[in-house]
């Protein structure tokens, strides 16, 4: 692929959100992946930087299915592979599979959690393997086993609860704004400070800055129902843990009812940032006008002393949030939620801080995945060269860069051949896929844990790990232009991810690792799993968002007003097409919310169906069967209540609905024109 650089001047994972975001991988804001596991990876945020100035910042025939339960005997007549018509090509291709798990009962699943378990399993099977005495203590690897391990040993659990309640107690003799903001400015303490939260994320002009994002990680904020709701054996786990660090009963419900009123707080601030949609870069004049007394920018200085870029980017409701939040008689809570927080991050790599999250978050949740989590976070690029290592074979990775270069020539004849594109238009399209860069299951900027120091205390080394990776993210705001390198992406879920920042693609270890990637399997099969992949990853530089940015990764608009007017009619279709569509369980898509990902999907089929019938004697069956196998989800109702919100169609849709917009679909299957999945060849979804 491209190798130009910037050259502008100027689980089985069923760990939930708040587990993952307390031990959590730092990731890329911004990324945009294939959502193969069913959820986002990369801590999107909806909020796109667009202008230096006190400006905003802005980002950027309606048809219902009804409900799709049909009667039993018609499901069996229609699915029925001898001829007869197609009503529902998920369950056409996926019946048996989608039957066992509603036989079982089973809770949502997709078929990559078998690929996610796998990898889980191989990041293990390093971690606890390896045989230390190949290795130098100064060894990367060598530090993150040693830390691995000792968390994972069981008699190690005292001293790790003992030790929180030694770093807990700074934070209990908060008693004014000032003690609080002095935390804030403390290293260590930056770790567990949900509530005046950076992360460390690229803009579109060349920079690397923090961008103001404080975490919720409460379901459920209503701690009074939480508590009514537990048992005598619930209680006994929750309060076990306290009393270990010390807290009576009457403070851990003080502490819990304080935590969830700042939770709260939180989630309404994000709310309204949801539905504006708007960023400012913010200075500290800005905020001297805005009589916000939070010391943002002097904690930020203290942070990251050696930071080139002085503001920080927020929405302006932050202003309000600021002012609201951070006054006297709000200290006791805003302490308690640290503790909360503190207490969550570096709890949960112990069997009784689990227990408690369990009972306090209603989560289920297991120690040794969360350990298990936590190291493929904080030392995900050591972890990842290992595993190229060992899993993963030059021929294979010379196999998956071919199909990437396919991928990519077939993409610029799509966009060349535009009805809508002018030359030049056609030009700075083609130019951002010469451009793009690839990589393949490893980060440029890596995080070779080099300031960790091992102590006999698990917990104080862990410390020192996660402080280790907060200080080489702080580092990426160090460099600027052509210095900029891709850092802190998810290198092991089963999934792919583009960057429009850096107008790359990453392919994850975990995605490469699959049999299809060979050419052991069927060109069709390899194109239904790899190459459709590649080819909606590279689709995301055209997306809503994807298509604002230039081939080097700028804030940077390349269509003229009339090419940009003929692509919003084009995505406004695929937003009103799907806008209030009824689906499964009486849920309904947002037309908005999927726009990017399924015109990033409609791409990927159209430049695939070119590939395909480039080959000699194609097996259309073959690829289309296999592309069904590959996004089916067996859904629960709770399951369909979550799958919604996600920017990605939930599977049948995603299935049944982009096939359904391509001429050789209907040329291969009979499909039957009564199917609310049929889609009549006018109303059919264009994108070039």
């Amino acid at each position: 692929m491209g190798t130009s650089k910037r050259s502008k001047s100027g689980l089985k994972r069923k760990v939930t959100k708040g587990m993952t975001t307390l031990l959590s991988i730092s990731l890329l804001t911004g990324a945009m992946g294939c959502g193969n596991t069913g959820q986002n990876a990369s801590q999107q945020t909806n909020v796109s930087v667009e202008s230096q100035s006190s400006e905003s910042l802005e980002g950027n025939e309606e048809t219902s299915a009804g409900s799709l339960e049909m009667p039993e005997e018609t499901v069996i007549s229609k699915i029925d592979d001898q001829g007869k018509p197609i009503w529902d090509f998920d369950e056409f291709v996926n019946a048996q599979w989608l039957q066992e798990h509603r036989d079982n009962n089973d809770e949502t699943v997709s078929s990559w959690d078998d690929e996610n378990q796998l990898m889980d399993e191989r990041i293990r099977e390093i971690l606890e393997t390896t045989d230390l005495e190949g290795l130098s203590e100064e060894d990367d690897l060598y530090k993150a086993i040693v830390i691995y391990r000792s968390l994972m040993d069981k008699e190690n659990e005292e001293q790790i609860i003992s030790t929180i309640k030694k770093h807990l107690a700074p934070i209990e003799k908060v008693k004014k704004l000032g003690d609080l903001y002095a935390l804030y400015q403390d290293e260590e303490y930056d770790l567990y400070n949900f509530i005046l939260n950076f992360d460390i994320v690229p803009d579109g002009y060349g920079h690397v800055l923090y961008y103001f994002s404080p975490i919720d990680i409460w379901d459920d904020g209503n701690i009074n129902d939480v508590m009514a709701g537990w048992d005598d054996e619930t209680r006994e786990k929750v309060f076990k843990f306290t009393s270990h660090l010390g807290y009576s009963e009457k403070r851990t419900i003080e502490i819990l009812t304080n935590a969830a009123k700042i939770d709260d707080a939180i989630k309404q601030y994000k709310s309204v940032v949801n539905e504006r949609s708007l960023a400012y870069y913010i200075y500290q004049d800005q905020l001297d006008q805005q009589n916000v007394t939070v010391p943002v920018i002097d904690i930020l200085h203290n942070l990251y002393p050696d930071s080139l870029w002085e503001p920080f980017v927020a929405p302006l409701e932050a202003y309000t949030f600021f002012n609201e939040l951070y006054v006297p008689e709000n200290v006791a809570a805003l302490r308690d939620y640290f503790i909360f927080t503190a207490m969550f991050r570096l709890g949960m790599i112990t069997q009784e801080g689990c227990e408690y999250a369990e009972a306090v978050l209603k989560q289920d949740t297991d120690v040794d995945d969360l350990i298990l989590y936590g190291m493929m976070g904080q030392a995900s690029d050591v972890l990842a060269a290992e595993y190229q290592k060992r899993y993963l074979d030059a021929e294979t990775m010379e196999d998956i860069s071919a199909m990437a270069e396919e991928v990519m020539t077939y993409g610029r004849a799509t966009l060349g051949d535009s009805e809508w594109l002018t030359a030049p238009g056609k030009e700075a399209a083609r130019r951002k896929i010469y451009r793009m860069e690839f990589h393949y299951g490893m980060n440029e900027s890596q995080d070779h844990l080099s300031g960790v120091k091992l102590t006999d205390n698990a917990l104080e080394s862990y410390i020192s790990m996660r402080m280790n990776h907060r200080s080489f993210l702080s580092n990426q705001t160090q460099k600027e232009y052509d210095d900029m390198e891709l850092f802190g992406m998810e290198l092991f879920a089963v999934n792919a991810f583009y960057n429009p920042y850096y107008n790359c693609m990453l392919l994850t270890n975990g995605f490469m690792s699959n049999e299809l990637c060979s050419k052991d399997a069927k060109y069709e099969e390899r194109l239904a799993y790899l190459g459709i992949t590649i080819a909606h990853e590279m689709s995301h530089a055209y997306d809503p968002r994807g298509s604002k940015f230039d081939g080097d990764g700028y804030y940077e608009p390349w269509m003229t007003e009339e090419e940009e007017k003929a692509y919003l009619d084009r995505t406004q279709k695929i937003e009103d097409f799907f806008d209030g569509m009824e689906i499964e369980y009486g849920q309904k898509l947002d037309g908005s919310l999927i726009k990017s990902e399924t015109f990033a999907d409609l791409m990927a089929m159209e430049c695939c169906l070119r590939m395909l019938e480039k080959q000699e004697n194609p097996d259309y069956d073959l690829f289309f069967r296999s592309y069904a196998m590959n996004r089916r989800t067996y859904y629960t109702e709770e399951g369909m209540k979550t799958a919604v919100k996600d920017t990605h169609l939930p599977a049948k849709q995603r299935i049944n609905y982009i096939l359904a917009q391509f001429d050789k679909f209907y040329e291969i299957y009979d499909i039957d024109e009564s199917s609310p999945y049929f889609v009549p060849k006018e109303n059919r979804l264009p994108i070039f």
